[in-house]
């Protein structure tokens, strides 16, 4: 991995994304809004804020690594000026 692949990777990881949790009949069930297709579902909720951490930092490596986009932080929500206009 090169070096600015690996910067882009840290500076992806240390920013601190939006949880998305949910009670499910089998458990829980969590997602992070701002990165499409990254979540997961647990029995128990200590465990799931566990493995989604590990599902957001390979989410995030891959997606760096195949030249993707990374949304930042937020992404998904509306803006102040968007909802002003509406």
């Amino acid at each position: 991995m090169d070096r600015p692949t690996t910067q882009q990777i840290r500076f992806y990881l240390r920013l601190h994304y939006p949880v998305q949790v949910v009670l499910a009949e089998d458990g829980f069930r969590g997602c992070y809004p701002d990165l499409p297709g990254c979540g997961c579902a647990e029995a128990d909720l200590g465990r799931l804020y566990s493995t989604l951490e590990r599902e957001r930092r390979q989410w995030i490596t891959a997606q760096v690594l195949e030249g993707q986009q990374v949304p930042l932080p937020n992404s998904h929500a509306p803006s102040n000026l968007d909802a002003a206009a509406a």
